[in-house]
């Protein structure tokens, strides 16, 4: 909410920014807030919503604060009702039944709804294992109520967008867990079909529907498809630093992954958004350090990073790899730099390398961060971030 000054403007968010396409319940507070501003004398105002097709629940939040902005005291339940039996029509009973359910949900958990935050953070609330089921059952529900019009049951599947995003970024967030991708096996990962499914039916939706982004930073469709397949696309099988110990200096940022190093030998390579698995140091360098447990003798050596430029995030300026055999002395096997002013770069790289050295035990990655961020940034000087995620090695 914004402040309000000489009693003529105000602020009102209704949408998470970072995480447009999500589930984000707030129907219930656009009544209450609207009319708090009419009595406070607000003449003028600038309620921010979604705007893109596929964002959460766009077309009725539209209706919603149009009519309340042209008069706040409307019967507020009449009017979503008349959106769901003319927009969602047969299917109309499951949509109001799945919308009312994940309002009360939130209410009942006890949490406030951030415009930034992932889903993740409700994931024992309004989004837990029982409601998410619950609310999949509704959809079932609602298409088969249409299955026969095609132009209402693809209104249905585009509003089950929201619903299949939240899960997998849980998922992303539970990789191995009971609502993760994979299922773990006799010492076995083997990825869930329904979990890759949920992911095709997403990006299939939203390709048919020239849905253009997914959030405030212009995240494309087709980029999230890549990089949820870059994200699942689990390095466990052969990888010899799997769940190997990891010493990071300095340690990195607490805020992404918990400052954890043991996320950069889990066997999940980071997405783009750098608050899931990556690991970040903000105008720092780095020294990596994995102990490998036992002597080996690897053909590849890896470490990826990520770029999102908005938010201050480079790729580092250079990587270097060294190896050991006893922990004490190490050898440089490598350097690979990131060359120009990183202004149009790929969201994320490798650095390989290929030792040619023998047994080795320890393997470490001197990192050398971009440092001031350059000229074509707005907030050019300032330092930057990088963020590094897997470590493999076979």
């Amino acid at each position: 909410m914004g402040k309000i000054c000489n009693n003529i403007y105000l602020w009102d968010y209704t949408i998470n920014f970072n995480h447009s396409v999500s589930p984000f319940p707030n129907l219930h507070v656009l009544q209450p807030n609207l009319q708090f501003f009419y009595e406070n004398n607000v003449s003028m105002q600038f309620p921010q919503s979604n705007l893109q097709a596929g964002h959460e629940f766009v077309e009725l939040k539209a209706k919603m604060l149009s009519g309340l902005m042209w008069d706040p005291y409307l019967d507020v339940d009449s009017l979503k009702n008349d959106f769901y039996e003319h927009y969602y029509q047969d299917a109309a009973p499951f949509m109001k039944a799945y919308a009312d359910r994940m309002e009360n949900e939130l209410i009942s958990s006890g949490k406030i709804l951030y415009i930034y935050e992932p889903p993740n953070n409700h994931s024992d609330g309004y989004l837990s294992a029982e409601n998410v089921a619950a609310y999949n059952k509704l959809f079932d529900q609602a298409e088969a109520a249409v299955t026969d019009q095609s132009e209402i049951l693809n209104r249905v599947q585009v509003s089950r967008l929201p619903l299949q995003y939240a899960m997998m970024e849980i998922g992303k967030n539970d990789m191995f867990g009971s609502r993760g991708w994979y299922d773990e096996i006799d010492g076995k990962f083997i990825l869930r079909q329904d979990m890759k499914k949920t992911l095709e039916d997403f990006y299939s939706v939203c390709s048919s529907n020239n849905i253009p982004t997914l959030n405030e930073k212009s995240l494309t469709p087709e980029t999230y498809y890549q990089s949820t397949l870059r994200f699942i696309d689990v390095k466990v099988e052969g990888n010899l630093a799997f769940r190997k110990a990891v010493i990071a200096s300095p340690l990195p940022a607490e805020k992404y992954a918990k400052g954890n190093p043991d996320i950069l030998t889990d066997g999940v390579q980071g997405a783009h958004d750098f608050n899931v698995h990556w690991l970040g140091w903000w105008g720092k360098d780095a020294v990596i350090t994995v102990d490998l447990e036992e002597m080996i003798n690897p053909e590849k050596i890896e470490i990826g990073s990520l770029w999102d430029g908005r938010s201050w995030v480079l790729h580092p300026a250079s990587v270097s790899c060294l190896v050991s055999k006893q922990g004490d002395k190490f050898v440089k096997i490598g350097t690979l730099e990131v060359s120009g002013d990183q202004e149009f770069e790929e969201v994320t790289r490798k650095f390989t390398f290929h030792p040619d050295i023998g047994e080795i035990r320890y393997v470490r990655f001197d990192i050398k961060g971009a440092g001031a961020l350059p000229k074509w940034h707005a907030s050019e000087g300032e330092p930057s971030w990088f963020f590094v995620d897997e470590i493999t090695v076979f």
